[in-house]
């Protein structure tokens, strides 16, 4: 049906500018380049369905086209079993997309399939770089991808969760117990005492405080406290005091002291605002160079 849709995001639309979010799990690069800017090119992995792939006008050579071939670049494990499991059933296409930035082409192919489905031609989409834009909050000396936050406060969040589980199993232990003489107590006098019953007469055969005795262990004060420990570290990796996330300090503060606190939080998250607000200018500079060529 020549009528129907082959793409389904409604802002795009043709001969007006557009952007969109990726993840980076679709986003590949070269071994070695730290920054988009040194990359010679870059391959963006798209997922369609193998009808919008044939009857999309862009793509060529599709007669003989497969689908369920999946290959996502993914570190975790259950997302390489979902990317198997679904290919089983489902005929869906996984699409290389790549921006040559060195001979400024773009080209496209399917893993296992012999030929292009959009054989290597100019990328008009290539003014002031590659049409892509990027930023990390984290960076790293080392590689391209920066860890993210929640890479950072892992090992706290871990302590934290090996943590409560110990005061969970303390709680546990913790519960009141009895100790007694089975010679001086028969079982029915202890289901007498442990019975719901007010006031209930329990007949031993020998001085009570030597017959019953309670046992409550102690849970140990440190399993709470070392918790707050570890919070108190993640907001200080972070620059989220208990100010910034609705929670007042303890003890009286004085307007000027919530003040200066305030302050240095916007010190560390300004920092964040300006790499966002970068990213917004670079992306607007690309667009802006593509409307004024194809005007």
């Amino acid at each position: 049906d020549k009528k129907s849709r082959v793409e389904y995001n409604v802002n795009v639309k043709p001969g007006m500018p557009w952007a969109s979010r990726i993840i980076a799990d679709v986003f590949i690069v070269p071994f070695g380049v730290l920054t988009l800017e040194d990359c010679p090119w870059v391959d963006h992995v798209v997922l369609r369905s193998l009808e919008d792939v044939k009857n999309d006008r862009k793509y060529t050579n599709t007669a003989d086209l497969e689908g369920t071939h999946l290959e996502m670049l993914n570190k975790d494990p259950q997302k390489g079993n979902f990317y198997k499991e679904i290919s089983s059933y489902a005929d869906v296409v996984e699409i290389h997309e790549i921006r040559d930035f060195k001979r400024r082409e773009i080209m496209a192919f399917v893993p296992g399939h012999p030929k292009w489905i959009r054989p290597p031609q100019n990328d008009v989409l290539q003014m002031g770089g590659l049409p892509f834009v990027d930023f990390t909050f984290n960076e790293d000396g080392e590689y391209y991808w920066g860890p993210s936050d929640v890479q950072i406060i892992e090992p706290q969040q871990l302590e934290i969760n090996e943590a409560r589980t110990q005061a969970m199993l303390h709680r546990r232990i913790a519960l009141v117990k009895f100790l007694v003489d089975s010679g001086m107590i028969d079982d029915g006098e202890i289901e007498k005492m442990l019975s719901e019953n007010v006031g209930p007469v329990v007949k031993v055969k020998g001085d009570p405080s030597k017959v019953v005795s309670l046992l409550q262990p102690h849970i140990p004060a440190d399993l709470t406290q070392w918790s707050e420990v570890i919070r108190s570290d993640v907001r200080e990796l972070l620059g989220q005091g208990k100010q910034q996330l609705g929670e007042s300090p303890p003890g009286r503060r004085t307007a000027r002291e919530m003040d200066i606190t305030q302050m240095g939080s916007d010190l560390r998250m300004d920092e964040r605002r300006d790499i966002v607000a970068d990213c917004l200018v670079k992306l607007m500079k690309k667009i802006n160079l593509i409307v004024f060529d194809r005007w």
